[in-house]
């Protein structure tokens, strides 16, 4: 069975959250205080792992209405559940009337009782035709085989199939009843037939039995129907609910524990233990007989309890590789993690790990111990800020996790824009309070500013890792350094000099460069930063240690050239100026703009002589007549000397991506 939709009413902060549409997995985003907690347990209630609980007035029925519109049968959630094939053959066969349904629903109250409902389930109606060509068979058989005998009083005959007739032509509006009465009749019948002498001829015997059976199919419509129920019931996923970290002490006193199970004073301690002993294999109770007894009993049993769980927890924690190991010291059951590192493994009590990794463990063992008696597949999984504690990319990582690993359904909510699954938008929802109606559920992502962060958040971080493919990438400050240089770039491919297949990058503004460093780093992308080398233009003074050795300086690369701050700079003067005269043409009109110095930079000196003249140079114009010049004559653009220039800067790109 496979939930595809549900909905809370008259449930804490929800009045109606509306119809929810889910397909494996369902991530809910929303603010604190919104009601996102409500739709999880109220769903869970439906089926929890200790079965279905009733529901408090006083706790669970919305606060802002008054207790007298409460009654134990006000319908809390409704779920719609799509059955397998092999499903809907097996509710076929208990509920003939259901063999073309493909969908059930399941609701409670508040009361602790479920309802059940079968989609498009046809009416329970008397097939009249059938009916009618049985009667008629019935009458013609006994009829002909009644005058055929003259001792038999034909009155009497008539009399009985008029009866008979009349019960089967009786009122139909109630199946059910009609189905007994015709029983009842069948039986009477064939008593008054017996008194007269007249045994059934074979046909009238036989339409007669296929008419006892449709009207015990009808009669027994109710008892399969109920039968269904129960299967389908029986059959519903199991709903397993986590929140916060539960209470597992990595440093349980075995003897202790045994004498609270044994008087049923059993904490919340407890239970999280001894689930983990339902899930590692080991019995407590013997545990604690082999105390002081047979230690190689005891060490065997521990070795494989912490080899099954080992091997598991290292499928599904993709962080690092550990280890679980169980040992006895004394009275006490420590549950200790090895983390293999590249020098030595070091191995701590669970107690003294992160709380993300902590969180991690015992949601496996939790969802291992809770779903083992209807199997693992058969639960869906509430996760109530999930990962909370992890890593940002644990984060990510989990929410992988959840796609590819789990064959559960998974419904969760979050805050954190690394557990927002940005490529398949149509798996979140956004949760919203409004104080007229309630908790809301959107699947339009609607909702105000805090709300909506998480979600803009992360499609910020997909478009920003989208910018930077698989290939080695060459990061500019401005969109006119990759104009030049991807030009550059082309031209050495062209002559097959030197050069890197790379993608060029730019990131608006050298201040920038920090947080893009920061992006490439945590991909690990191959990258290097190419930096103009202007007085104005100092790179970032908090890029990660390793940036000096994927950032190349204008300037420092092309030492033995003179005023190199741009990659104007790489250009002949000459040819610069004419781009410059082309670009700026209708400004200057009878203007004189004189050539600077060959060894002035020339995107300073520009600027420098059009304030003079009370105009504004922009890098973006002449280097559109560039592109117009490369397009159509570039052997005029990359003269011997320029060439020179760019395989060097090249030469230096492809040292520092190479390091």
């Amino acid at each position: 069975m496979k939930l595809v939709e549900f909905r809370v009413r008259n449930y804490r902060s929800i009045h109606d959250s509306g119809p929810v549409r889910l397909d494996r997995l369902l991530s809910i985003v929303g603010r604190n205080e919104t009601g996102k907690t409500n739709l999880l347990t109220a769903l869970a209630s439906v089926n929890r792992v200790d079965g279905v609980q009733p529901l408090s007035e006083v706790d669970d029925f919305p606060r802002d209405r008054e207790l007298s519109e409460f009654n134990e049968n006000v319908r809390v959630v409704d779920t719609l559940w799509e059955l397998s094939p092999a499903e809907r053959n097996k509710l076929g066969e208990l509920f003939p009337r259901a063999q073309h349904v493909k969908q059930v629903t399941i609701g409670r109250a508040y009361k602790p009782t479920r309802y059940v409902g079968f989609v498009e389930l046809p009416e329970l109606a008397i097939d009249q035709t059938l009916v009618e060509q049985l009667a008629t068979r019935i009458q013609q058989s006994i009829a002909t085989s009644a005058r055929r005998k003259r001792d038999i009083p034909a009155e009497e005959v008539d009399a009985a199939l008029a009866g008979f007739v009349a019960v089967l032509e009786s009122d139909q509006t109630m199946p059910q009843r009609w189905a007994q009465a015709v029983l009842d009749e069948v039986e009477a019948f064939q008593e008054s037939l017996d008194e007269i002498g007249l045994l059934l001829p074979k046909v009238a015997e036989t339409r007669m039995n296929s008419l006892i059976d449709y009207a015990q199919s009808i009669e027994g419509d109710r008892d399969a129907q109920i039968q269904a129920i129960t299967w389908i019931i029986e059959k519903m996923p199991t709903f397993v609910y986590m929140s916060d970290v539960p209470a597992l002490d990595g440093h349980q006193n075995v003897p202790d524990l045994v004498n609270r199970v044994r008087a049923g004073r059993i904490t919340e301690g407890d239970e999280h233990f001894l689930k983990l002993a339902q899930v590692a294999g080991f019995d407590p109770e013997m545990l604690n007989e082999l105390l002081d007894g047979d230690y190689r009993k005891r060490h065997q049993m521990l070795n494989r309890a912490s080899g099954v769980v080992t091997r598991r927890l290292q499928q599904l924690w993709s962080d690092r590789p550990v280890r679980v190991r169980f040992r006895i010291d004394g009275d006490y059951f420590d549950t200790l993690i090895t983390e293999q590192g590249e020098v030595c493994d070091i191995e701590v009590n669970l107690n003294a790990r992160s709380r993300g990794f902590q969180w991690f463990f015992s949601l496996y063992v939790n969802f291992a111990a809770d779903t083992a008696a209807g199997g693992a597949g058969n639960a869906i999984l509430l996760l109530d800020e999930p990962g909370l504690h992890l890593h940002a990319l644990g984060q990510y990582d989990l929410v992988h996790f959840f796609q590819t690993e789990l064959q559960n359904q998974v419904i969760f909510t979050t805050h954190s824009p690394f557990m927002v699954p940005v490529k398949q938008l149509e798996l979140l929802r956004t949760v919203t309070f409004h104080r007229d109606i309630g908790t809301q559920v959107s699947t339009l992502l609607e909702g105000d500013d805090r709300t909506l962060f998480p979600v803009r958040a992360a499609l910020g971080y997909e478009l920003g890792r989208s910018l930077f493919p698989d290939e080695a990438t060459v990061v500019v400050e401005e969109i006119v350094d990759q104009w030049y240089l991807s030009a550059m770039l082309e031209r050495v491919r062209e002559l097959d000099v030197i050069g890197a297949h790379v993608t060029v990058t730019p990131v608006g503004g050298a201040q920038r460069l920090l947080y893009v460093t920061a992006l490439m780093a945590a991909e690990n992308l191959d990258y290097v930063l190419l930096l103009n080398g202007t007085a104005d233009m100092k790179p970032p003074t908090k890029l990660q240690e390793d940036a000096a050795t994927h950032t190349v300086f204008l300037n420092g690369t092309l030492a033995d050239e003179r005023g190199v701050e741009t990659l104007e700079d790489l250009l002949d003067p000459a040819l610069f100026h004419e781009l410059v005269l082309a670009a700026y043409g209708s400004e200057l009109k009878r203007r004189k703009l004189d050539m600077p110095a060959p060894e002035e930079a020339r995107v300073r000196a520009y600027e420098e002589a059009f304030e003079a003249m009370d105009l504004q140079f922009v890098r973006t114009r002449p280097a559109r007549e560039f592109l117009k010049r490369v397009g159509s004559d570039p052997d005029t653009v990359f003269s011997k000397a320029v060439m020179e220039r760019v395989t060097t800067l090249i030469d230096a790109l492809d040292d520092a991506l190479a390091s």
